[in-house]
């Protein structure tokens, strides 16, 4: 699944901006992998993806792969926070994979990584450890 913003001249721009992918990792796992920057304008799309990855059944764990962010803003960390609880309303988990020192740093400044969101090095490491945990 891809996820683009589909409104009209705007679209062509953004996509140019954020990327986001979703698809599966082994049974009941989806991985979502963002690629550019997640800001307010563009974070509508990363909100659709993990939407959409934890629809489903079965669908036991969604790991958001940050390999591919160059810059995650406030409202980007809103929409994981989120995630994170439809997911586990749904009976999912969410860990956050990789990505870049500058992306990690504004979610430790904001104290959200680690306390509020998993992470793990990898997306293999966070499918094992979502998966374990």
């Amino acid at each position: 699944m891809t996820f683009d913003r589909p409104d009209g001249a705007r679209r062509h721009r953004l996509e140019s901006l954020l990327h986001v992918d979703v698809d599966g990792a082994g049974p009941g796992v989806r991985v979502v992998r963002p690629d550019g920057d997640v800001d307010l304008e563009t974070a509508p799309m990363l909100r659709a993806a993990l939407a959409a990855a934890t629809v489903g059944r079965g669908v036991r764990l969604v790991v958001v792969d940050l390999d591919g962010v160059g810059f995650f803003g406030a409202s980007g960390i809103q929409i994981l926070l989120d995630a994170r609880g439809t997911a586990g309303r749904r009976g999912a988990g969410l860990v956050l994979a990789g990505g870049p020192p500058a992306v990690l740093r504004v979610l430790e400044l904001v104290e959200v990584l680690h306390t509020d969101l998993a992470h793990a090095p990898t997306v293999r490491d966070a499918v094992a450890a979502g998966i374990s945990g």
